[in-house]
C-alpha cells in the first residue's frame, strides 16, 4: 500500500459555499456545543449528526457553488422544518389552482 505524499506548495482552494436560507431563520448551534463555520452551519462528523439528532434536528448537506460536496451541513430546527412544509404546501395549492383556471 502506498502513501501519497502531496506537494505543500500547492494552493488549496476553498470552495465557494453559499446557503440560501436567510440567517435569523437558522438555529443558532453554538448553544448545542457544536462549534459553527456560520450560524447554522458546521462540519458533517458523526459527533454533530448526533447532536443535531438528539435536539430533534435535521441538516442538509451544504454544496460549493460548482457543487462539489463541502463537507458541511445545515442544520434544520423543527420549527424551520415546519415553516418549509407550509411554504411547499402553499406553493404546491397554488399550482393545482392554476391549472385548473
Amino acid at each position: 500500500m502506498a502513501i501519497e505524499k502531496f506537494d505543500d506548495d500547492l494552493a488549496v482552494e476553498r470552495p465557494d459555499v453559499h446557503v440560501d436560507d436567510p440567517i435569523n431563520m437558522r438555529p443558532d448551534l453554538s448553544e448545542l456545543g457544536i462549534h459553527e463555520v456560520e450560524r447554522g452551519v458546521c462540519e458533517d462528523n458523526y459527533v454533530n449528526r448526533s447532536t443535531l439528532r438528539r435536539a430533534r434536528m435535521g441538516w442538509d448537506p451544504v454544496y460549493a457553488s460548482n457543487g462539489v460536496p463541502t463537507g458541511l451541513i445545515q442544520a434544520r430546527s423543527p420549527k424551520w422544518t415546519e415553516r418549509a412544509e407550509f411554504f411547499l404546501l402553499l406553493r404546491s395549492a397554488q399550482f393545482s389552482l392554476s391549472r385548473i383556471s
